[in-house]
Parts: structure tokens; C-alpha cells; sequence
């Protein structure tokens, strides 16, 4: 029988964490999905895992904006929720 490869921690924060399926994390990483399908079996640079960490949830943090945070690509507040259209500058 053969043994079947172990997930990195890279692969657990990206999909059992945040629910990112592999094209997102491309798109956001700026890195194609063969790059995280190996790096879903291999470490990443550090700066992938730190930067899909930071996807997650950001407060704002500058004087009146107590309480909004970014998360996973979108602004919230309280109940509230901001998406952009596209985040692509062409």
C-alpha cells in the first residue's frame, strides 16, 4: 500500500482556515495554482503563509474607524460587509 502525502500547515490554513480553493490563493498570492498545489504538500516561503494570514481579518486602525476590519477581501462593520468588484489594476 502506498503512503499518501501529508498536507502543510500552508494547505490547512488555506483551505480548512480560510476556505480558500486553490485559484483564489493563486490570485492572491500572485502565484499560479500549480505553485500552491506543490506548496500544499511543501512549505512556502514564509511571506505566502504571513500574507494569506493577514487575508484573513486586518483591523483598520486609524482614528475614527473603531470597529471595522478588513476580512478575506472585504471591509466590515458590525453587521455591515464591502466587497470590491475586482481587485485587478489594468
Amino acid at each position: 500500500m502506498s503512503k499518501r502525502k501529508k498536507f502543510s500547515e500552508f494547505r490547512n490554513l488555506r483551505w480548512l482556515k480560510l476556505g480558500l480553493n486553490e485559484d483564489r490563493a493563486a490570485d492572491i498570492l500572485g502565484v499560479t495554482v500549480d505553485q500552491i498545489k506543490i506548496w500544499d504538500y511543501e512549505e512556502p516561503p514564509i511571506m505566502a503563509s504571513r500574507l494569506l494570514k493577514a487575508f484573513d481579518r486586518k483591523g483598520v486602525g486609524h482614528e475614527g474607524w473603531d470597529g471595522f476590519y478588513f476580512s478575506r477581501g472585504a471591509l466590515h462593520y458590525k453587521k455591515l460587509m464591502w466587497r470590491l468588484l475586482s481587485s485587478r489594476c489594468d
